[in-house]
């Protein structure tokens, strides 16, 4: 969430953002701006908020599951011992791995960082009341204020890297990368993620692609995982490849799917309930849904017209199968129903759009534990939060004009930071 203030009235420390009496309101993305206002966050609406900088920009990152447990949540149970709260545990620890965009070809990297001692940057929703009932706990340790510490290790590659994905199994920890060179690698990242995780470890930065797929004729963005280590690959002509693990290495298909061609391949992702289906999308703005057991592979089992524009991304819902969403280049999120696709060929399969970024939609997805809850980002430096399972209330009017033309699943945007928080 963002603020409008005077620069006449922002503070010297721009980072502090309790109280910035009459000359702060709410930013909308819709507002223009005066020359003498700056945008800056309002710390209140966020438990934690950290950034990082690094040396070179990434156009693509991927989260590493840890071993340290989902959400991080502690319970407590106070006397009478009842449960009261369920709190996030601080400080958090994440484990990343993202590809660089250097400014000369022989200094990019694959980047595996380790971000630790995040504390949360704001008191607790909580009364004190609540907090002197458990002040026997460990809490304190909740608001501690440190600095939070980025560690990494690299992987030397020979250019830029257009996309990263991680697949992960009880014995392998592997990232697929789509190289400017029109080459995608995949890399072992165990090493390098044992020497962040464990003291004392060792990472070898001489590290070698564990296989390289070479029968892409093109750069490309397009790269997913399946569960089970299988890869696909789709390039700016049009043609996606299947590469998938042996007991000693990997294979890639010599025939590709080409039913997007001669347009780019944009995004892909496999299906979470069906291990030969995937859904791909294209700079035409067609979204296709091909079954990799179909043994014609120009032409997709299902082909839906998702947009007059370039469809940039997709996601599929990991908990409701059938629902898939999509994002454009001119700013329109969709919801898919996967059984009107099967039904009525697309024609009423959304079940909602929303045209609320001011440009194009570069990266989706959906929450992996509320099902009805999905983020999007665009190039109008906005990460916006929806729910779809919000309705409107007809009793409930909106708070001023601005607030009318909000959709009600919309719940939060971040917008572009003005300054360095900590």
């Amino acid at each position: 969430m963002k603020v409008l203030v005077s620069r006449t009235r922002a503070s010297a420390d721009e980072t502090e953002m309790h109280d910035l009496g009459d000359a702060s309101e709410v930013y909308l993305p819709s507002k223009p701006m005066d020359k003498d206002q700056i945008l800056m966050p309002d710390l209140s609406t966020y438990d934690m908020l950290h950034t990082m900088s690094v040396q070179w920009p990434f156009l693509s990152f991927d989260i590493i599951k840890d071993q340290l447990g989902d959400e991080r949540r502690n319970v407590k149970l106070p006397p009478p011992y009842v449960l009261r709260l369920l709190m996030l545990e601080y400080p958090q620890t994440m484990y990343l791995v993202a590809g660089t965009q250097a400014d000369q070809q022989q200094n990019n990297e694959i980047q595996i960082m380790k971000l630790s001692q995040l504390h949360r940057t704001r008191k607790s929703r909580y009364t004190e009341q609540d907090e002197d009932s458990n002040s026997d706990s460990d809490d304190d340790d909740n608001d501690v204020d440190e600095d939070p510490v980025l560690e990494h290790r690299a992987i030397p590659t020979d250019c830029g890297t257009n996309r990263l994905r991680v697949h992960q199994s009880l014995h392998s920890l592997v990232a697929a990368s789509w190289s400017e060179r029109g080459k995608v690698h995949i890399w072992n990242l165990q090493p390098s993620y044992n020497s962040l995780s464990t003291p004392g470890s060792e990472s070898d930065r001489k590290e070698r692609p564990l296989y390289t797929v070479k029968q892409h004729r093109d750069e490309g963005y397009g790269l997913a995982f399946s569960s089970d280590g299988a890869l696909l690959s789709g390039d700016n002509q049009g043609k996606i490849f299947l590469t998938q693990p042996t007991s000693s290495h990997y294979t890639t298909s010599p025939q590709s799917f080409s039913s997007h061609s001669p347009q780019s391949v944009e995004d892909i992702q496999w299906s979470p309930s069906e291990k030969s289906v995937f859904a791909s999308v294209s700079s035409s703005g067609a979204l296709h849904i091909h079954d990799t057991r179909t043994p014609a592979r120009n032409k997709p089992a299902i082909h839906v017209t998702a947009s007059q524009v370039d469809v940039n991304v997709l996601s599929w819902n990991t908990a409701v199968t059938y629902l898939l969403v999509t994002g454009d280049d001119n700013g329109a999120t969709k919801v898919w129903d996967l059984r009107q696709l099967k039904e009525s060929g697309g024609k009423d399969a959304t079940v909602a759009e929303f045209a609320w970024h001011k440009a194009a939609v570069t990266s989706i997805e959906w929450c992996p534990s509320e099902s009805s809850v999905f983020a999007s980002s665009g190039a109008d430096e906005q990460v916006c939060l929806w729910d779809l399972s919000t309705e409107a209330d007809d009793e409930e009017l909106p708070a001023s004009a601005d607030l009318r033309d909000i959709p009600n699943q919309l719940l939060f945007i971040h917008q572009a930071q003005a300054t360095s928080l900590g």
